[in-house]
């Protein structure tokens, strides 16, 4: 199963590109934090997560933003670089960046993703 899970605040404006079809694809990036322990004292760590979704409306997803979004991990390679990228099936806005709170809608939903015949009724170690 290809699912990640994810709760953190935009990075930047999502970046929208109208295709054909009616179809826009967005990309933007999310910051979440995890707290470490080193040498006694207790640090903050950043890690940055490229997201693209694919969809037919305008997602309501800006900088600031506190959201949580579902998707699945794609991998690939460029000039000997490996990256990382989430594409977006699911997501929803906890808490707007104060520039946009009046503009606030929840449980967005993506079109969704080819099921890859997993099983979720599967026993998980988590």
């Amino acid at each position: 199963m290809n699912k990640v899970m994810l709760a953190g605040r935009v990075g930047k404006d999502i970046d929208l590109r109208e295709l054909k079809n009616e179809m826009k694809v967005g990309k933007f990036s999310v910051a979440t934090n995890k707290r470490i322990k080193i040498n006694e004292e207790w640090e903050t760590q950043t890690a940055w997560h490229n997201c693209t979704i694919w969809t037919k409306f305008n997602p309501k997803i800006n900088k600031g933003d506190l959201i949580t979004i579902e998707g699945e991990l794609e991998y690939s390679e460029h000039d000997g670089k490996h990256y990382t990228n989430i594409i977006v099936s699911k997501y929803d806005v906890l808490v707007r960046n104060e520039k946009t709170e009046s503009e606030a809608t929840n449980n967005n939903q993506a079109p969704p993703i080819e099921d890859n015949g997993a099983d979720e009724g599967d026993d998980l170690p988590f």
